[in-house]
């Protein structure tokens, strides 16, 4: 015998009857299918359930209003609304792409599966509302942003959603209910449910899942944030590197380019190890030398090591009644020091060729796209 777990109040809140005692068993309850007054029956025997006072009525209409009302009491009331459905990331240049063969990590080409709080987009829920000649189960739309489409929840207990509503390109996500316990479960589409991208037939007909999801985006190109180095001439016309973190991505990576650039190199951050000695600017540097630009930095400079700078003091030279100096080996001093000026100027500067080659060998050059 079919046993009914829930009702309605006076106030038409919904009441489970786990929650009614014998002293409140007396109040007036309603079926949530069809509207008549029902009983509690508390025995000890039995399990506690609601019953009709008169004649029954379909299950079929108290499963699908139940679901009704109860997905929309969540809805109203919950600070999220997750619902997850799978997807397939998509790159058309997979196949020349310099990060596949050295990031095999990044999921370029992979079921994704998408998790998205409809709260963010959507703070209404209406019962049996309209839109495009439809109407809805629950219709879900933002009071501040009414042009935004809105989104369908339907239950299905034993009538599908009709091909033309699904064919109309509304966002629809279907719901199975079978049982009480069904409406409670999370909205979360079966994995490996998704057999085409189509948006409106996604589904194998032998494999329709319970929760469906249709007209839903579920291909996504996948982006991945590059840092830059680019190559440049300042005002004094000296060469300087500078170095751009997340600008572009690997999608446009090879149009997107700084309006100073004379030459650049970008990188996916992670393809930079953590104990690697070098970093994105020393590889720019050294990739830009190696290409024929007149670069002078006092980290390029094989005499380096050796160089030693002479500095003002503080203190006055009681002799000659000028600030006193002092020499201090210039990789002792604070990587704050222009070496760039200070190399332009320098009658000894040679490049470290040696340097270049090491810093240029730690990479691996599939990790960077390289631009003149």
């Amino acid at each position: 015998m079919i046993q009914f777990h829930n009702a309605t109040d006076t106030d038409d809140k919904i009441i489970n009857i786990n929650d009614v005692t014998r002293d409140n068993r007396a109040e007036h309850y309603f079926c949530i299918g069809c509207g008549k007054e029902m009983s509690a029956v508390l025995g000890e025997k039995r399990e506690h359930h609601f019953r009709h006072k008169e004649d029954t009525c379909s299950w079929e209409s108290y499963l699908h209003q139940l679901g009704k009302k109860l997905i929309k009491q969540r809805f109203e009331t919950s600070t999220e609304f997750i619902v997850q459905y799978y997807g397939q990331s998509t790159c058309q240049k997979w196949e020349e792409c310099k990060l596949r063969k050295s990031c095999g990590q990044l999921k370029c080409q992979s079921k994704l599966l998408f998790s998205v709080d409809l709260k963010n987009n959507y703070d209404t829920c209406e019962e049996e509302a309209g839109y495009k000649g439809f109407r809805a189960d629950l219709k879900l739309t933002h009071s501040e942003y009414p042009e935004r489409e809105p989104i369908f929840l339907e239950i299905f207990v034993t009538h599908e959603c009709k091909p033309d509503k699904i064919e109309s390109g509304i966002k629809i996500i279907e719901i199975k209910i079978d049982s009480e316990i069904d409406v409670l479960r999370p909205i979360i589409e079966n994995e490996g449910s998704m057999v085409e991208s189509k948006p409106y037939t996604p589904y194998n007909v032998k494999t329709i899942p319970p929760i469906r999801f249709y007209n839903f985006e579920r291909n996504v190109r996948p982006e991945y944030p590059l840092n830059r180095f680019y190559l440049y001439r300042d005002g004094n016309g000296l060469l300087r590197g500078c170095c751009e973190q997340n600008k572009i991505t690997c999608q446009n990576v090879e149009t997107e380019h700084n309006d100073l650039s004379l030459f650049e190199v970008a990188i996916l951050e992670k393809s930079v190890p953590n104990k690697q000695q070098y970093g994105l600017y020393s590889l720019g540097l050294a990739l830009a030398i190696k290409k024929g630009f007149k670069i002078k930095n006092c980290f390029f400079c094989n005499r380096f090591r050796s160089c030693v700078l002479i500095k003002t003091t503080n203190q006055i030279n009681p002799q000659t009644g000028k600030p006193g100096v002092i020499r201090v080996p210039n990789h002792k001093i604070s990587k704050d020091l222009d070496r760039t000026k200070i190399a332009s100027s320098c009658p000894n500067y040679q490049t470290d060729n040696y340097l270049c080659s090491r810093i240029i060998s730690s990479f691996n050059p599939d990790t960077y796209w390289e631009w003149l």
